[in-house]
């Protein structure tokens, strides 16, 4: 969670996962609070189970969910803004849902983005590798040829 370009591909697939299941439990008229719950068993980061148990419990004091994603320094403001226009609209389910597809479609293209930029890298460092096993291998010979002589 602290490399740059990494960090934000978790936040989303963190954030993607939590509100899938915030948006299907909403949905289908699960309790708040026993969505959070099973939120915090889906995601495995500490720290994002740690956000969702703080956002719990500012649910449980009677906030509402919307002051537990303004008060994230990781949530992006989009986010924060449509959930706290779902809540105020009473469409909470269903835009948790709409983010979480959201999020999943970007995460597939940043994926992509990053695997084709990776393949380069990873020809250079395999050109490396090969190169160093056949110096080890003909530099013996040369070796040995020049003993001979």
């Amino acid at each position: 969670m602290t490399i740059p370009v990494v960090k934000d591909i978790y936040i989303k697939i963190y954030l993607s996962q939590t509100l899938s299941v915030l948006g299907l439990s909403l949905s289908n008229g699960v309790p708040i609070t026993a969505a959070l719950k099973a939120c915090q068993n889906v995601v495995t980061n500490h720290i994002f189970v740690d956000f969702l148990s703080s956002v719990r419990e500012q649910v449980n004091e009677g906030r509402g969910i919307a002051p537990g994603f303004n008060d994230s320094p990781f949530v992006p403001p989009m986010v924060r803004q449509m959930i706290n226009t779902g809540e105020q609209t009473g469409n909470l389910g269903l835009v948790m849902s709409r983010i979480a597809l959201f999020y999943e479609r970007d995460i597939s293209k940043r994926i992509a983005v990053l695997s084709k930029s990776i393949e380069p890298i990873m020809l250079v460092v395999m050109g490396v590798v090969v190169g160093v096993i056949v110096v080890s291998l003909i530099l013996p010979i040369f070796k040995l040829s020049r003993a001979v002589h």
